[in-house]
């Protein structure tokens, strides 16, 4: 017997992009699924977008009012309630897509390991006309909690929250994506909620694409953003520090940590940034910088840990150490 998929698309006034994001699911090369539309009072002609595909996989739940996007997110709990607890759930934005293979690679990929309870693709960065950027970093074949707060910690690994499968039962334990201001953040704690009931397996192919333009949830800036990411960053902080609190018990993890708390300082700690901060999220960032010093780090700049936040400069740094190897070993 087959294994349900379900794919979850939240969507608030996509009717640029929405089209393609339906047509990459219709499209699969396995047609077993169910697409639920999280339609969030869209203004645009998202909702007659979705309508004329017309075919009887596809869901439409309707928004009873507009909701914030952690509020028409937190209602994929509901969703995911009402399936059987082995159902493969996927999100999708709605402005990203799915290669033809994703549901079928990713339910091989479950089935060859039940006991992964978080399962990735490769995926590609695109621009908001579709344009290749880039394919994303690469992801380890097996990964536990450890491994993978790490790696996001140092900034080795792009993480957003497309191209992510989990079973409806694991998310459900976890209690669904974590209630964090704007959703941000909300995807690392939930993909390490997650990977810590088993593991995390990723297949090698690329399976999906991810669009980053001005627009989109994780590129977009402005003073209400930053606030708005300095709150839900303190969050996030602190719940690794409640819940994951182990991470930080060898060198490793307290290296991975004490680089993620000064990668965002760095963001949040300018002197034009500040500014924009009541007092409220002055004493956020005074409480980090607290955590910052008690894992051995400084708020100084000339610090390693706070200069090291560009995260691009460390994976040059990786992929400069890694071209040198090679080249000795081709001697």
């Amino acid at each position: 017997m087959t294994t349900p998929f379900l794919v979850i698309l939240p969507v608030r006034n996509g009717g640029a992009y929405v089209r393609q994001a339906i047509a990459s699911i219709v499209g699969q090369s396995d047609p077993d699924f169910r697409l639920v539309v999280l339609e969030n009072a869209s203004e645009d002609d998202t909702v007659a977008i979705v309508r004329s595909f017309a075919d009887p996989r596809i869901e439409v739940v309707p928004a009873p009012r507009p909701l914030s996007i952690d509020e028409n997110w937190a209602r994929a709990k509901d969703v995911v309630a009402q399936v059987a607890g082995d159902t493969l759930v996927t999100f999708l934005g709605h402005d990203d897509y799915l290669y033809p293979d994703f549901i079928a690679r990713m339910r091989a990929l479950a089935q060859s390991d039940p006991e992964a309870t978080l399962l990735q693709c490769h995926f590609d960065l695109i621009d908001a006309a579709g344009t290749l950027i880039r394919p994303c970093r690469p992801i380890a074949e097996q990964e536990s909690w450890r491994d993978l707060a790490a790696m996001i910690a140092w900034g080795l690994r792009d993480a957003f929250g497309t191209g992510y499968v989990f079973r409806a039962a694991d998310y459900l334990a976890v209690g669904g994506i974590p209630p964090l201001p704007g959703i941000l953040y909300a995807d690392h704690l939930l993909f390490l909620r997650l990977t810590r009931r088993g593991h995390k397996r990723a297949t090698p192919s690329v399976d999906c694409a991810y669009r980053l333009h001005d627009s989109s949830m994780s590129n977009t800036v402005s003073i209400a953003r930053i606030n708005q990411r300095l709150e839900a960053f303190a969050a996030f902080a602190a719940i690794l520090d409640s819940e994951f609190a182990a991470l930080t018990d060898d060198d490793r993890g307290r290296q991975a940590m004490l680089t993620l708390l000064s990668r965002e300082m760095f963001v949040f700690d300018g002197p034009m940034v500040r500014t924009s901060f009541d007092a409220r999220g002055r004493a956020r960032l005074d409480a980090i910088a607290g955590r910052i010093k008690a894992l051995g780090g400084s708020r100084d700049v000339r610090h390693w840990a706070y200069q090291a936040s560009r995260s691009e400069r460390l994976w040059g740094r990786t992929r400069r150490a890694l071209a040198y190897a090679r080249a000795r070993m081709r001697r």
